[in-house]
């Protein structure tokens, strides 16, 4: 072993050997997840996004908002790349996971790889970069980037980032531009832009190389001035970004509507010393999955973190010790004249920034995607303290260490982190195990209560799942279309009518598209024989899903209560259209024609009905066999 790292080092790094060792970890760590199915988002963005069921709709995807589908708002967020890979994926693999779990899987041994490449460029050691590529390799935090489908904008833009970043240090390298380094840094960065809003702090990395590794000798303007000019390029694209977006969309790149909700980040509603010492506390948390990631959730929405609005509470007074001891070692690092540990905690601190809700509240409280990026710093740190190690003069026996009892250490703790990401996988291979896991470490967060009384066939089941998730936030029921509509409908299952209508009827208030909703209030009317709402909900309902008959079977009856015959017939005429087994339809357009006298053809009509309905219940016992 020390030999073949040996023959590594005298090469720097150039070895396929190197290459093959990352590949395989990246391989075996992740090799489990190719039976995981699409889940949570990937639904959204993917299956039912028409954006990828079609190359066609490339060039739109890429003056459009992070969106599923075209008429949907897009909001702030602008990931066009992210949505064209989606699209070429089904282009050559329809909706099977494992082609798109497998992309995934090839972006993170590439970032994998351009992390040992930007290790090796920074002056570490073989030995040491490929200590921190393999940390980062087979690490259970990128789980969320990596096993899940739709984290693909994570590595797409850590992948970009890192490699304009690469080939600006290499472009720059004799202290004067090399064309063809310098264009393909500026490719890399508009790639990052187009996947993540993350890539904007590319221009600040390369201000904390040249802070780092080019420090200036006082007097030098020429030098100043260089590298002034080589970093202020790197302002231009994040400007000429937005200002594409602003002229393509307009005012769509702040709509209206794009409201955070509570209940995904509760830091949004809060005053700003609440949302700071909050986010201090989630800072630290991060940290913390670094070293020991045995709780990984999938969802951190509120209640999974309280909020903390007191400075002496022990989990931000150790997020405080730990983000500041990380600080004060960069520090001390570049005034000292080393600049590795300084740039690796500088990196750490500046990618980790944008979504930390420090400066500004995002989307969510906490996503350990979102310290993808930002984790590279952190492997960097281990690789400084690698070569620190080996090059100490005042620890003996040091070299010895390192080279022997060290490498056993590091093995097993590469071995521990890659059962437990293995381990991880496995929750992500269906919706049911992902929200099962998160209830065991999350069990405040309301959201997963909610997503798992979701997917909860027993309504029982269900209907608890859900009264928990409102009483951790009493307001969800006010504020969630989601939660409102599948909370009434689960009353209504349960016979509790009367309760099930105030639900539902928040839930179409709140803008809610799913036809079953609007179908369920109208049902829930028909109970109360509150004939007109029913209607009203009724003709909504079949507005929203054209080809569902169910609706228009409920609108026939209550049309017919109404007494409008002629109208109940069509409307059941047109359920049958849809369904022509449909007994129930065929029932109220039976009854239609016997309340306008035409006997016979009512005759007919129920004769039919009974056929159908021995049919329909000869086939539920033969299922039920």
């Amino acid at each position: 072993m020390k030999l073949w790292l040996k023959q590594i080092d005298a090469r720097r790094g150039a070895s396929w050997p190197a290459t093959g060792l990352l590949a395989s970890l990246c391989l075996l760590a992740f090799s489990n997840i190719f039976t995981n199915e699409f889940v949570f988002d990937d639904r959204r963005y993917i299956v039912n996004n028409s954006w990828v069921k079609s190359l066609d709709t490339l060039p739109e995807i890429f003056i459009a908002g992070y969106r599923s589908t075209p008429r949907e708002a897009g909001g702030f967020y602008y990931r066009p790349l992210s949505t064209a890979t989606y699209a070429i994926n089904y282009a050559l693999g329809g909706f099977n996971p494992i082609g798109y779990h497998l992309v995934n899987l090839i972006l993170h041994f590439g970032v994998t790889l351009a992390v040992y490449r930007l290790a090796l460029l920074l002056g570490y050691s073989c030995p040491a970069a490929l200590a921190g590529a393999s940390l980062f390799a087979v690490h259970p935090i990128h789980t969320e980037a990596v096993t899940w489908v739709v984290g693909r904008a994570e590595l797409l833009m850590s992948l970009g980032v890192l490699l304009a970043l690469l080939w600006y240090i290499r472009g720059s390298a004799s202290g004067r531009l090399k064309l063809g380094y310098v264009l393909a840094s500026w490719g890399a960065f508009v790639l990052a832009l187009l996947s993540k809003e993350q890539a904007l702090m590319l221009p600040l990395l390369v201000i904390l190389y040249e802070l780092a590794f080019r420090r200036t000798p006082a007097g030098s303007a020429k030098s100043v001035r260089n590298a002034m000019v080589r970093c202020s390029a790197y302002f231009v694209f994040p400007a000429a970004l937005v200002l594409f977006r602003t002229l393509s969309l307009g005012k769509e790149l702040y709509p209206a509507g794009n409201v955070i909700a509570f209940v995904d980040n509760p830091l949004a509603h809060v005053d700003w010393a609440t949302r700071f010492l909050t986010a201090i506390k989630v800072a630290g948390k991060y940290l913390w999955l670094c070293v020991w990631p045995q709780h990984l959730s999938a969802d951190y929405s509120y209640n999974a973190i309280p909020i903390s609005s007191v400075l002496w509470e022990p989990e931000i007074f150790a997020s405080l010790l730990a983000w500041g001891g990380l600080l004060a070692l960069a520090m001390r690092c570049y005034f000292r004249g080393s600049g590795l540990a300084f740039f690796a905690v500088g990196f750490t601190a500046i990618t980790f920034l944008p979504v930390s809700n420090l400066l500004l509240p995002i989307g969510t409280i906490m996503g350990e995607r979102l310290f993808y990026l930002p984790s590279v710093g952190l492997v960097l740190l281990i690789g400084t303290a690698w070569d620190g190690l080996r090059s100490s003069l005042w620890l003996r026996n040091t070299r010895r260490f390192v080279g022997g009892a060290g490498l056993p250490v590091f093995g097993a703790v590469l071995i521990l982190l890659t059962a437990r990401t293995l381990f991880r996988n496995r929750d992500w291979r269906n919706e049911v195990s992902l929200f099962q896991s998160a209830l065991q470490v999350v069990p405040g967060s309301a959201k997963v209560h909610l997503n798992f009384g979701a997917l909860k066939s027993d309504v029982d089941e269900a209907l608890s799942a859900y009264e928990e998730a409102i009483r951790i936030y009493p307001d969800y029921v006010k504020n969630d279309a989601l939660l409102a509509g599948n909370y009434g409908s689960a009353l209504l299952a349960k016979g509790r009518v009367e309760d099930a209508v105030p639900a539902l009827e928040q839930a179409v208030a709140l803008g809610a598209t799913r036809t079953e909703f609007h179908y369920n209030l109208g049902f829930a009317y028909t109970k109360l024989a509150r004939w007109k709402d029913a209607e009203e909900a009724y003709t909504k309902a079949l507005v929203l899903d054209l080809e569902d008959p169910a609706p228009r079977n409920g609108l026939s009856f209550v049309l017919w209560k109404q007494g409008r015959y002629e109208d109940a017939i069509k409307a059941a005429e047109d359920a049958i259209q849809l369904r022509a087994d449909f007994w129930e339809a065929h029932y109220n357009r039976a009854r239609a024609l016997d309340s306008l006298g035409r006997r016979e053809q009512a005759a007919a009509a129920y004769e039919k009905v009974l056929r159908l309905k021995a049919s329909a219940r000869r086939e539920a016992a033969a299922a039920g066999d």
